[in-house]
Protein backbone atom coordinates (compact mmCIF):
# COMPACT_ATOMS: atom_id res chain seq x y z
CA UNK A 1 0.00 0.00 0.00
CA UNK A 2 2.55 2.43 0.65
CA UNK A 3 4.63 1.63 -2.68
CA UNK A 4 0.88 2.84 -4.15
CA UNK A 5 1.04 5.82 -2.47
CA UNK A 6 3.91 7.00 -3.02
CA UNK A 7 3.49 6.50 -6.21
CA UNK A 8 0.72 8.37 -6.49
CA UNK A 9 2.61 10.93 -4.72
CA UNK A 10 5.39 11.21 -7.17
CA UNK A 11 3.02 11.42 -9.87
CA UNK A 12 0.98 14.19 -8.39
CA UNK A 13 4.56 16.47 -7.48
CA UNK A 14 6.28 15.27 -10.62
CA UNK A 15 2.99 16.83 -12.58
CA UNK A 16 3.06 19.94 -10.32
CA UNK A 17 6.68 21.13 -11.24
CA UNK A 18 5.98 20.14 -14.54
CA UNK A 19 8.20 17.54 -15.32
CA UNK A 20 4.99 15.64 -16.03
CA UNK A 21 2.25 16.98 -19.12
CA UNK A 22 -0.58 15.99 -21.31
CA UNK A 23 1.49 15.11 -23.75
CA UNK A 24 3.71 12.65 -21.66
CA UNK A 25 0.42 10.94 -19.93
CA UNK A 26 -0.71 10.86 -23.67
CA UNK A 27 2.54 9.10 -25.28
CA UNK A 28 2.76 7.34 -21.86
CA UNK A 29 -0.79 5.77 -22.19
CA UNK A 30 -0.20 4.60 -25.78
CA UNK A 31 3.24 3.04 -24.61
CA UNK A 32 1.38 1.02 -21.55
CA UNK A 33 -1.84 -0.04 -23.78
CA UNK A 34 0.66 -0.60 -27.09
CA UNK A 35 3.82 -1.97 -26.52
CA UNK A 36 4.27 -3.07 -22.52
CA UNK A 37 1.19 -4.79 -21.69
CA UNK A 38 0.93 -6.58 -24.81
CA UNK A 39 4.59 -7.93 -24.35
CA UNK A 40 3.78 -8.75 -20.21
CA UNK A 41 0.85 -11.08 -21.96
CA UNK A 42 2.73 -12.57 -24.17
CA UNK A 43 5.68 -13.23 -22.21
CA UNK A 44 3.23 -14.68 -19.25
CA UNK A 45 2.10 -16.64 -21.75
CA UNK A 46 5.64 -18.39 -23.30
CA UNK A 47 6.78 -18.39 -20.03
CA UNK A 48 4.09 -20.11 -17.93
CA UNK A 49 3.46 -23.58 -17.40
CA UNK A 50 1.08 -24.46 -19.96
CA UNK A 51 -0.31 -27.49 -17.36
CA UNK A 52 -2.15 -24.49 -15.46
CA UNK A 53 -5.67 -25.46 -15.05
CA UNK A 54 -8.32 -22.49 -15.87
CA UNK A 55 -10.99 -22.50 -13.27
CA UNK A 56 -13.70 -21.59 -15.40
CA UNK A 57 -16.11 -21.23 -12.39
CA UNK A 58 -14.14 -18.07 -11.31
CA UNK A 59 -14.14 -16.83 -15.03
CA UNK A 60 -17.65 -17.07 -14.81
CA UNK A 61 -18.27 -15.15 -11.34
CA UNK A 62 -16.03 -12.32 -12.85
CA UNK A 63 -18.23 -11.79 -15.79
CA UNK A 64 -21.47 -11.96 -14.36
CA UNK A 65 -19.87 -9.79 -11.81
CA UNK A 66 -19.30 -7.29 -14.23
CA UNK A 67 -22.62 -7.45 -16.11
CA UNK A 68 -24.16 -6.80 -12.70
CA UNK A 69 -22.33 -4.21 -12.28
CA UNK A 70 -22.59 -2.77 -15.21
CA UNK A 71 -26.68 -2.94 -14.96
CA UNK A 72 -26.50 -1.39 -11.88
CA UNK A 73 -24.58 1.30 -12.63
CA UNK A 74 -26.73 1.84 -15.92
CA UNK A 75 -29.88 2.16 -13.93
CA UNK A 76 -28.18 4.79 -11.21
CA UNK A 77 -27.79 6.88 -14.21
CA UNK A 78 -31.45 7.42 -15.17
CA UNK A 79 -31.95 8.28 -11.42
CA UNK A 80 -28.97 10.70 -10.50
CA UNK A 81 -27.58 11.84 -13.67
CA UNK A 82 -29.85 14.31 -14.80
CA UNK A 83 -28.09 15.43 -18.20
CA UNK A 84 -28.66 12.13 -20.75
CA UNK A 85 -25.44 12.97 -22.98
CA UNK A 86 -23.36 12.10 -19.93
CA UNK A 87 -25.34 8.77 -19.13
CA UNK A 88 -22.39 7.08 -21.59
CA UNK A 89 -19.23 7.84 -20.79
CA UNK A 90 -20.18 7.79 -16.72
CA UNK A 91 -21.28 4.13 -16.95
CA UNK A 92 -18.62 3.25 -18.75
CA UNK A 93 -16.43 4.75 -16.12
CA UNK A 94 -18.13 2.57 -13.40
CA UNK A 95 -17.68 -0.77 -15.11
CA UNK A 96 -14.79 -0.67 -16.72
CA UNK A 97 -12.07 -1.71 -14.75
CA UNK A 98 -8.06 -1.65 -14.59
CA UNK A 99 -7.63 -5.45 -14.20
CA UNK A 100 -5.35 -5.71 -17.31
CA UNK A 101 -3.05 -2.97 -15.79
CA UNK A 102 -2.62 -3.57 -12.11
CA UNK A 103 -4.25 -6.60 -11.15
CA UNK A 104 -1.48 -8.37 -13.68
CA UNK A 105 1.16 -6.35 -12.32
CA UNK A 106 0.22 -6.86 -8.53
CA UNK A 107 -0.12 -10.93 -10.04
CA UNK A 108 3.43 -10.80 -11.54
CA UNK A 109 4.44 -9.96 -8.64
CA UNK A 110 2.51 -12.45 -6.48
CA UNK A 111 2.32 -15.61 -8.05
CA UNK A 112 4.67 -15.50 -10.57
CA UNK A 113 4.29 -16.26 -14.71
CA UNK A 114 2.24 -19.31 -14.26
CA UNK A 115 -0.49 -16.91 -12.01
CA UNK A 116 -0.46 -14.46 -15.49
CA UNK A 117 -1.34 -17.12 -17.00
CA UNK A 118 -4.42 -18.40 -15.27
CA UNK A 119 -4.88 -14.37 -14.79
CA UNK A 120 -4.80 -13.64 -18.87
CA UNK A 121 -7.56 -15.93 -19.45
CA UNK A 122 -9.58 -13.89 -16.92
CA UNK A 123 -8.42 -10.18 -18.53
CA UNK A 124 -9.22 -12.02 -22.02
CA UNK A 125 -12.60 -12.28 -21.06
CA UNK A 126 -13.28 -9.81 -19.51
CA UNK A 127 -11.75 -7.52 -22.27
CA UNK A 128 -13.99 -9.01 -24.61
CA UNK A 129 -17.40 -8.32 -22.50
CA UNK A 130 -15.84 -4.60 -21.67
CA UNK A 131 -16.08 -3.94 -25.52
CA UNK A 132 -19.20 -5.42 -25.97
CA UNK A 133 -21.04 -3.37 -23.12
CA UNK A 134 -18.93 -0.02 -24.17
CA UNK A 135 -20.49 -0.58 -27.45
CA UNK A 136 -24.03 -1.00 -26.19
CA UNK A 137 -23.44 2.22 -23.10
CA UNK A 138 -21.62 4.80 -25.58
CA UNK A 139 -23.95 4.62 -28.56
CA UNK A 140 -27.63 6.69 -28.80
CA UNK A 141 -28.87 6.99 -25.22
CA UNK A 142 -32.21 5.69 -26.68
CA UNK A 143 -30.96 2.37 -27.77
CA UNK A 144 -29.05 2.04 -25.01
CA UNK A 145 -29.91 -1.47 -23.38
CA UNK A 146 -33.54 -0.63 -24.05
CA UNK A 147 -33.94 1.98 -21.20
CA UNK A 148 -36.18 4.58 -22.28
CA UNK A 149 -34.45 8.12 -20.70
Amino acid sequence: MAQFVSSLFLGWFLKRIGIIHDAFVDNASKLVFQITLPTLLFLGIVNSNHSVEINPTFILFGLIANITFFLITTYSCRFFIKDKQDHGVIIQGGFRANTAIIGLAYVANVYGDSGVAVALVYVASTTILYNILAVICLTSSESSIGIKK
